[in-house]
């Protein structure tokens, strides 16, 4: 088994990468990935959909290179109606430009080839990793959500306080045709 990985950034982890025997390639092209037609079973996106200058370029270049039937797993999708976003906003600290319902997610997924197999609301306790501001540098804060952070899998689980976790994921499979 291969692992690739590719972003925009130079090699920045190199130890974790020739510890793991990661594939690194540097992105040259907003959009195209330097991999050939039906080259991975499944490809993960984590945290990075929202970052990409048109998201729905990127989705068709993921299909291409996704084999039928493989799989594109995307966590980390920031939600339209997440609390932390909504706080980070408040707080003039937005971190993400673009934000996803879960029902746009699916849709944008769909429309590109995927088909939902998996879906729903992660991260309910967030990780206060965004850039440094407000709450963020306040140190009983951190102790706090380390804490709670155990309670992330019940939380995702209930509705309705789900709808406002940090984020989606989405696991979809690559169709060559949608069939009933």
């Amino acid at each position: 088994m291969e692992i690739h990985g590719c972003d925009v950034d130079p090699l920045e982890y190199r130890s974790f990468f020739d510890f793991s025997g990661l594939k690194y390639s540097q992105l040259t092209h907003p959009y195209r990935l330097p991999y050939e037609d039906d080259f991975f079973d499944a490809v993960i996106g984590s945290g990075v959909l929202e970052h990409v200058p048109i998201d729905s370029e990127s989705l068709k270049e993921l299909y291409r290179i996704i084999r039928p039937r493989g799989h594109f797993i995307m966590t980390h999708l920031p939600n339209k109606y997440s609390y932390t976003e909504w706080l980070n906003r408040r707080l003039g600290n937005p971190h993400h430009l673009r934000l996803y319902s879960l029902s746009e997610a699916l849709h944008v997924l769909m429309h590109h080839g995927f088909r939902p197999v998996l879906f729903g609301y992660h991260q309910m306790v967030p990780t206060l990793s965004s850039p440094a501001s407000g709450i963020f540098d306040l140190p009983f804060a951190n102790h706090l959500v380390e804490s709670l952070f155990g309670l992330n899998p019940l939380l995702e689980m209930l509705w309705p306080i789900n709808r406002l976790a940090t984020n989606i994921f989405v696991v979809g499979r690559k169709e060559q045709a949608f069939h009933g």
